[in-house]
């Protein structure tokens, strides 16, 4: 079914051929991009089939414009679950269309689905640049619930690409979009997107507080399996950030849980696997005794099978990888995933996840170790950001406090956070 979206070429346009066949064409895209929407929160064999048939649709449409947003939402979808070169033919064909399209919320919304095409390819810079024109349209369109939806999904590509500051700027203005239109779910995105930011820089602490109130919003919401399971892969990186390891091993192995019972692997909840490898190994993963060595072995196998999508994840499962191999004793094979951990960081453009990487290698080499952790540190400070308290031994015995982030704090001073944030806002 989805053959004639992905291989066969598009018949001649006729945009004078729109009789009741193609009325009910039009029709059926709609319903089918609804349903792809809809079984967002309820992933499974079903949302696939809705993704197939809507591009089968969509691939034979007389008209440009129907064509446009249903060929977009196609590979998009696709790009989601990790699978952008779907589609990737027919999408090139539906952004010469969009060119010549003056209405801005098509424009917009096919730049929103467009992008993560871009991520998937690891083309970030266009990515950015059709998101950014996308949340501008979408504004001005009035289409305020899809622009909510493309500055949360800017939002995780700049986790990987752009500052703190820039991440905490992107969840602050989702939040902003969402309580506008009083979208709970939508609220619960901005909440856990700003943690994530705020974490990442350092404050720990009103990140903390930031998830309770994403976790509050998450349960009043009717049906949020997919939200979920993305909020959980953000509390385990927040809470990994907090030097809190137990906390993160259960959030992120809750999340995995949902992706593999769904069949969902998106980008946004398969980065929890990663993070379980990092929080079953702990900070000192490179002296532990392994308790856990079938379990580890089977994580990463199946974190194999990430490695031939999501681009973005490819830093941090190289890096947890090697972590692992570490703990393992397989010893060459840790020092090739940290290296290519490094690798991917670059190609991709995530300076963060580079920092990280070359902290980890030169844990487990001497050679050019000082100027490896310079160089993660000059990263770190570039992107305003820090990493764990209680791996703050990776950057040596005399080392620079502002790219750790602080001790960890009691349940009552996250408390104070919280009550401090809200009083501010109230002021």
């Amino acid at each position: 079914m989805a053959f004639r979206a992905i291989c066969l070429p598009h018949g001649r346009w006729d945009e004078s051929k729109i009789d009741e066949r193609e009325i009910s064409r039009r029709l059926q895209i709609r319903v089918h991009v609804a349903q792809v929407f809809a079984f967002f929160e309820t992933p499974g064999l079903g949302m696939y089939y809705a993704i197939a048939r809507l591009g089968a649709i969509a691939a034979g449409a007389a008209s440009r414009t129907d064509f446009a947003p249903g060929m977009s939402v196609f590979a998009g979808a696709f790009t989601y679950v990790g699978f952008p070169s779907i589609g990737w033919r027919q999408l090139q064909r539906a952004e010469a269309i969009t060119r010549t399209i003056e209405d801005a919320e098509m424009r917009g919304s096919f730049l929103a689905f467009a992008a993560p095409v871009y991520v998937g390819s690891g083309d970030r810079e266009q990515a950015e640049s059709n998101f950014k024109e996308a949340i501008s349209l979408l504004a001005k369109a009035g289409a305020h619930w899809q622009a909510t939806y493309a500055a949360h999904i800017y939002r995780h590509l700049l986790q990987f690409v752009g500052s703190s500051s820039r991440e905490i700027a992107a969840g602050e203005k989702v939040l902003s979009i969402a309580e506008s239109i009083g979208d709970i779910r939508a609220q619960a995105w901005g909440q856990y997107d700003t943690a994530c930011g705020l974490a990442r820089g350092g404050d720990v602490c009103t990140a903390l507080a930031r998830l309770d109130r994403a976790q509050e919003l998450i349960d009043m919401a009717e049906e949020a399996g997919t939200t979920r399971s993305i909020f959980l892969a953000t509390k385990g990186f927040v809470l990994l950030q907090a030097s809190d390891y137990a906390g993160a091993r259960q959030a992120a192995n809750t999340s995995w849980d949902i992706c593999k019972s769904k069949r969902f692997f998106m980008e946004y909840n398969s980065l929890s696997l990663p993070l379980l490898i990092q929080s079953i190994l702990g900070p000192h993963w490179n002296e532990m005794a392994v308790t856990e060595r079938e379990l580890l072995k089977r994580l990463l196998w199946q974190s194999r099978l990430l490695l031939v999508t999501h681009p973005a994840l490819h830093s941090v499962i190289h890096r947890s990888r090697g972590r692992a191999c570490w703990a393992l004793g397989r010893r060459r094979k840790a020092v090739r995933s940290f290296r290519r951990a490094i690798q991917a960081a670059e190609r991709f453009g995530s300076d963060f996840d580079r920092a990280k990487s070359l902290l980890d290698l030169a844990a487990v080499q001497t050679e050019s170790r000082d100027q490896a952790i310079q160089e993660a540190i000059t990263l770190l400070k570039q992107q305003e950001s820090v990493i764990p308290y209680a791996e703050r031994w990776l950057l040596g015995d005399q080392y620079d406090e502002t790219v750790v982030a602080p001790p960890p704090n009691s349940k009552e001073e996250q408390g104070v956070a919280l009550r401090e944030e809200a009083a501010s806002k109230e002021t």
